[in-house]
């Protein structure tokens, strides 16, 4: 989740409501007149156990549902160790790439990440 750095107490907020995560700045360079602030949970234990219990609960109204149902869907199949072997990337890699509909396909399968 990103906002400008008008808006990082929201993260913040969120940050605290959660208790979990981290807080990232990202410095713009470019023409923007202000920093682009991340929160960002990576450990797969606080997604599966606070994160995601809470978007089920509280279920998305946007086109963002369907995404998070198959980044649920990706997380449960990385717990039961399917991304350990090159049958189980394939499907992952095949959920992956119905996500964001508006990004290209060939990114995922090219990035260094797949490939290790």
């Amino acid at each position: 989740m990103t906002q400008g750095e008008k808006s990082k107490n929201a993260l913040k907020t969120i940050k605290n409501f959660f208790n979990c995560g981290r807080l990232f700045v990202n410095n713009r360079y470019d023409n923007h007149r202000e920093n682009l602030y991340r929160y960002c949970v990576r450990s797969q234990k606080e997604l599966r156990q606070i994160i995601i219990p809470f978007f089920q609960q509280h279920s998305l109204k946007t086109d963002k549902k369907s995404d998070f149902e198959k980044f649920s869907q990706v997380l449960f199949l990385m717990k039961l160790g399917k991304h350990l072997t090159i049958s189980g990337v394939k499907e992952i890699v095949a959920i992956i790439e119905t996500m964001n509909t508006m990004k290209k396909r060939a990114i995922v399968r090219e990035s260094s990440e797949t490939i290790r």
